[in-house]
């Protein structure tokens, strides 16, 4: 790995090493050790790496000056080494919520006015997101903490919600209430009341009062893990 070309990419793509470590999945310290040349990705990150910036691996290696995905030889190859939307697959770049954090537990109480600031992105192949990327295009990622919604979504977990799609019975949604943002199961009954539940049996559900300021930010499609996206669903 040519590492000053890697620093280069990254500088260019106006990201942080730590940016650029959270959509790989990896930390900031291995961001800083390829680009000393300390140390090299292993084959699939490099793939992973090119896709990114839209460039060849060879180029990542220092093999060739020419940033253009390389024209291989064989199909096979060139479904690895092409862009994904010269083959009919686009990949979205969600941003990530950075500043606040949605609450597995009782909410996270923010002032009203705070602002969602967004310091870098999560690549998701558009294909990963069939039956709601036609729907809304308001994807956006945020961290949670706190148990309230364990198993299914455990401390520190990244999850991909979406604005525009209507809230079902059992979607998981992240919501704000007085001012507190978080995450749980919603309930409708036939009078339009909501009830707010979680997983984790310690917690109590929460019936939203009529006087009280309630709205859902977004539905939650998914869980976005460190190691790749996978598809969370409702909560029953």
């Amino acid at each position: 790995m040519d590492g000053e070309r890697l620093k280069n990419l990254r500088i260019k793509a106006n990201l942080s090493q730590e940016g650029l470590a959270e959509i790989l999945g990896v930390n900031q310290a291995t961001i800083g050790r390829w680009e000393k040349n300390k140390n090299s990705p292993d084959d699939d990150m490099k793939k992973k790496l090119a896709l990114f910036f839209k460039c060849s691996v060879a180029y990542l290696m220092g093999e060739t000056d020419d940033p253009a995905p390389l024209d291989p030889q064989n199909k096979v190859e060139s479904r690895i080494f092409k862009d994904p939307s010269q083959v009919g697959e686009k990949v979205l770049m969600i941003p990530i919520v950075s500043g606040v954090k949605a609450c597995c537990g009782n909410g996270n109480l923010y002032a009203h006015d705070v602002e969602w600031e967004m310091t870098s992105v999560y690549p998701i192949r558009e294909s990963e997101l069939i039956g709601y990327s036609w729907q809304t295009k308001d994807f956006k990622i945020i961290e949670v903490e706190g148990d309230s919604m364990a198993p299914r979504i455990e401390d520190g977990a990244w999850l991909l919600f979406a604005a525009g799609i209507e809230a079902e019975n059992g979607d998981i949604v992240v919501a704000m209430c007085n001012g507190r943002i978080m995450v749980r199961g919603i309930e409708f009954d036939k009078e339009g009341g909501i009830t707010l539940r979680a997983i984790n049996e310690s917690y109590l559900d929460k019936k939203v009062r009529e006087e009280e300021e309630f709205y859902v930010l977004g539905t939650v499609i998914g869980e976005v893990p460190k190691k790749g996206f996978k598809l969370i669903g409702k909560i029953y």
